[in-house]
């Protein structure tokens, strides 16, 4: 079995280039692309998604569908960082693995404060 790094675009652009499925990311018309003359190489396969850190869960959500329309099956997740807990309720059937991970921080009378209940499990 080979394995390789397929890339998936994100942007603003009109152009399509191959399907793309709207982003519910908070940037509007954020699109992820996929160019058309990789899709021998996907299509029925079962992948890993690689990203540097995962937020919301948005454009993971919009990245395992891009990939579903054309019969691939997301195994999971790698991310540098998980940016606290928020994205875990959309992503719940994602297993997502990281190096490490932030909570969300609140103000107070010494400085920030981590929020324990926003820790993300690491892996």
């Amino acid at each position: 079995m080979s394995r390789s790094a397929i890339p998936v675009n994100s942007g603003t652009t009109t152009r399509s280039l191959s399907p793309s499925v709207r982003s519910p990311a908070p940037t509007p018309g954020k699109k992820l692309r996929l160019d058309p003359n990789l899709l021998p190489l996907l299509e029925g396969r079962r992948v890993v998604l690689v990203d540097d850190a995962i937020s919301t869960g948005a454009t993971a959500l919009a990245a395992v569908r891009l990939l579903q329309t054309i019969g691939v099956e997301i195994a999971g997740m790698v991310v540098a960082m998980k940016q606290t807990n928020r994205w875990h309720a959309s992503t719940t059937a994602l297993p997502v693995r990281a190096v490490f991970g932030c909570p969300l921080f609140q103000r107070g009378d010494g400085g920030w404060i981590p929020l324990a209940e926003t820790q993300p499990n690491i892996p």
